[in-house]
C-alpha cells in the first residue's frame, strides 16, 4: 500500500514539477514545461468543475442544467486536446508556446466565471443562497489569477488583471446582487441617488478593494519570482560561457602536457615498481585500507585517467554535465600534481647527480607537494629512479642508492617518513628484486 502511494504521488509530483529536466537558460522549454504543468493543473479542475456541475444538476431544476453539464465535458475535452497539439509540437516555436499560454489563462478566467454564475443563480431554495456555495464560487475566480500567476509573466498578469477588474465588476452587477434587474437601475438619477448609499454598494466596493489588493500582492509575487528567474538564467548564461571556455582550456592544456609524453612499456613497469613500494610503505606507516587504495590510484592517474581528462562540452548542459564536468576536472588537478610530483623526482635526482643542488633550488622543492601521500610517493620515485639507468646516469645497486639518498636526498623528506623507509630499506629491496 505504501508503495503504491508513493508511487502514485510520484506520478502526481511529475505532472506538476516546473522545471523538472529543461534548460532554463532556454525560453521555448521553459514556457512548454509550464505550459504542460498548467495544463495538467486545468486538466484537474476541469475534473473539479464538471463534478460540481453534476451536482447543480443532481440538486437544481431546469434540463438546462444537464444540458450545460453535457456539453462541458466534450468542450473541455477539445481543450485539452488543442493546448496539447500546441505544447507538443514538434518545431522549436516558441510562438504555439505563447498562444498555448494564452488559450489557458483565458479559459481559467472563463470557466472560473461560469462555475461562479451557475453557484450563484441555481444553488438556491426559496431565493436563498443554498450552503453559501455561491460565495464558495467566488473563491475560483481568485483561483484562476493564482493558476496564471504561475507562468510568472509580469506583463500578462498585469493586463489579464485589468480586464479581470472589468469582468468582476460587471459580474458583481449582472450575477452577485442582479442591480440592472432593480426598479432602480432603470432610472440613472434615482440610481445615482440610491444606489452608492446601499449595503449593496458597500459590499462590491470591499469585493473589489480587497481583488485590487490580491492583485497588487500577486503581481508584485510573479515580479519578484521573474527577476528572481531571470537572474537564475543569466547566470547560468554565464556560467556555461565561462565553462566553454574553461573547458577549451582545459583540453588544450591537457593535450600539450600529454601530448608531450607519450606513455610507452617501460613508463608503465616504473610506475608498477613505485605502486609496489607505495603500497609497503604505506602499511608500514599504518595507513587505512581507504587511505591505501586511494594513494595507490593517486600513483598511477597519471598513467590510468588519461582519457578522462577531456571535459565535455555541450551547448545545453544539465546538472549531470556540470557534475561530470567537476568529476573530470578534479581528476585533471590531480593528474596535474602527479606530473608535477613525477618531474620533482626527476629535477632532483638530476641536481644532485650533476652535483649543483644550491640552497633556493632546495627550498623551492620543499615548497612543492609535501602532503604525505606526495612525499610516500616521491620517496619510492626517488628509490626506483636511482635503480634505473637514465640518460645522465648509470643504474644504481640497492646499496649506493641507500647511500645516495641518505647522504643527499634526506633534506627533502619530512623525518618520519623517511626514517621508516630507510628501516624498511631490506624489504624494498626484496619487492624490487622479485618485481624486475
Amino acid at each position: 500500500m505504501k508503495k503504491l502511494f508513493v508511487k502514485i504521488f510520484g506520478k502526481f509530483n511529475n505532472m506538476l514539477s516546473f522545471e523538472k529536466g529543461i534548460d532554463i537558460t532556454d525560453d521555448y522549454q521553459v514556457l512548454k514545461r509550464k505550459n504542460i504543468v498548467i495544463k495538467n493543473i486545468i486538466f484537474l479542475s476541469n475534473i473539479t468543475y464538471t463534478l460540481i456541475l453534476f451536482l447543480i444538476s443532481l440538486i437544481a431544476s431546469g434540463t438546462s442544467n444537464w444540458v450545460l453539464t453535457i456539453i462541458f465535458v466534450p468542450v473541455t475535452f477539445g481543450l485539452n486536446r488543442t493546448l496539447s497539439k500546441l505544447i507538443n509540437e514538434q518545431s522549436h516555436d516558441k510562438t504555439k508556446q505563447q498562444i498555448a499560454m494564452y488559450i489557458a489563462a483565458f479559459y481559467m478566467i472563463l470557466s472560473s466565471v461560469l462555475i461562479y454564475f451557475k453557484l450563484k443563480t441555481q444553488m438556491n431554495v426559496e431565493g436563498k443562497e443554498y450552503l453559501g456555495l455561491g460565495e464558495a464560487g467566488y473563491i475560483l475566480i481568485y483561483y484562476s489569477l493564482l493558476v496564471i500567476s504561475l507562468y510568472q509573466d509580469k506583463k500578462m498578469l498585469i493586463s489579464i488583471s485589468k480586464w479581470m477588474l472589468v469582468i468582476i465588476t460587471l459580474i458583481h452587477f449582472v450575477i452577485t446582487y442582479s442591480i440592472v434587474n432593480e426598479d432602480y437601475a432603470t432610472n440613472l438619477v434615482k440610481f445615482i441617488q440610491t444606489f452608492f448609499t446601499t449595503k449593496e454598494f458597500l459590499d462590491i466596493l470591499l469585493r473589489t478593494l480587497f481583488l485590487i489588493l490580491f492583485m497588487v500582492v500577486l503581481t508584485t509575487n510573479v515580479g519578484i519570482a521573474q527577476y528572481a528567474y531571470l537572474e537564475r538564467k543569466n547566470e547560468a548564461v554565464k556560467r556555461q560561457g565561462v565553462q566553454t571556455d574553461y573547458s577549451d582550456v582545459v583540453n588544450d592544456l591537457f593535450s600539450v602536457i600529454l601530448g608531450m609524453r607519450t606513455v610507452s612499456g617501460n613508463d608503465r613497469d616504473h610506475i608498477t615498481m613505485i605502486s609496489a613500494l607505495v603500497s609497503d610503505l604505506g602499511r608500514v606507516m599504518k595507513l587505512s585500507n581507504v587511505e591505501l587504495d586511494e594513494l595507490k590510484k593517486y600513483t598511477s592517474i597519471h598513467i590510468e585517467e588519461r582519457k578522462n581528462l577531456v571535459v565535455v562540452k555541450k551547448e545545453n548542459m544539465s546538472e549531470e554535465d556540470y557534475a561530470e564536468v567537476r568529476r573530470r576536472s578534479e581528476i585533471g588537478a590531480r593528474v596535474a600534481r602527479r606530473l608535477q610530483l613525477e618531474q620533482k623526482c626527476e629535477d632532483i635526482i638530476r641536481t644532485h647527480i650533476e652535483g649543483a643542488p644550491t640552497k633556493s633550488f632546495k627550498n623551492e622543492m620543499n615548497n612543492m607537494l609535501m602532503d604525505k601521500e606526495s612525499q610516500i610517493i616521491l620517496i619510492c620515485d626517488c628509490y626506483v629512479t636511482m635503480r634505473e639507468a637514465k640518460s645522465y646516469k648509470r643504474p644504481y645497486s640497492h646499496k649506493l642508492t641507500i647511500d645516495f639518498m641518505n647522504h643527499e636526498l634526506m633534506d627533502y623528506f619530512n623525518e618520519d617518513v623517511f626514517d621508516k623507509f630507510m628501516k624498511n630499506s631490506d624489504k624494498v629491496e626484496e619487492l624490487y628484486n622479485s618485481s624486475i
